[in-house]
């Protein structure tokens, strides 16, 4: 279930999930009206598309060491936002920020359609990356049925008005499904 390599060109906010290979064109550190330093650098891929990236305060402890002019980086995980800078390094639309995981959907163990009333079932693993403490998982239903467990049946949720959107720490079902063909 491994991501495809995209390129910079086609990056946009249609999705979450990007995997590109890029070379570090620029890095700079900028320090806010607030005293609070973050980071920007210009990432360029084998096609000469470029794209600015920002490394945001609580994160730069974190990933400083690792990035450097010139080295060549596989990127994945961030978040695609528009690049609505009044002063802006490249001439693409969106810009990339980075942002901490915490844990993803590591395994699909079960789908299953019911090509009747196209409703979908999945059973799946969520791993915990960030090798701390995690207590919570972040699951957002939108439009959903939610039926308790009850005797030896566990928690349910089910489809309301054909719309149910199921977001779990950020990554829709949608993508879970896209993952799972890929």
């Amino acid at each position: 279930m491994e991501l495809r390599i995209e390129y910079v060109r086609d990056i946009n906010d249609s999705k979450y999930l990007w995997k590109i290979v890029v070379r570090c064109k620029d890095l700079w550190s900028v320090i806010s009206a607030s005293n609070k330093e973050h980071l920007e650098m210009v990432l360029i891929d084998a096609k000469c598309a470029m794209i600015q990236v920002i490394v945001p305060p609580h994160l730069i402890l974190k990933h400083k060491s690792a990035l450097a002019f010139g080295n060549t980086y596989i990127m994945l995980n961030f978040k695609v936002s528009n690049d609505d800078f009044s002063f802006k390094s490249t001439s693409h639309s969106f810009k990339l920020v980075f942002y901490d995981i915490l844990g993803g959907v590591t395994k699909i163990n079960q789908t299953q359609m019911n090509a009747e009333n196209s409703k979908s079932k999945f059973v799946f693993t969520i791993t915990d990356m960030s090798h701390k403490d995690v207590d919570s998982v972040v699951v957002i239903l939108h439009n959903a049925r939610i039926k308790g467990a009850q005797g030896g049946f566990p928690l349910n949720v089910s489809n309301t008005w054909n719309d149910t959107r199921l977001t779990i720490n950020g990554v829709s079902i949608f993508e879970i499904k896209q993952l799972e063909e890929r």
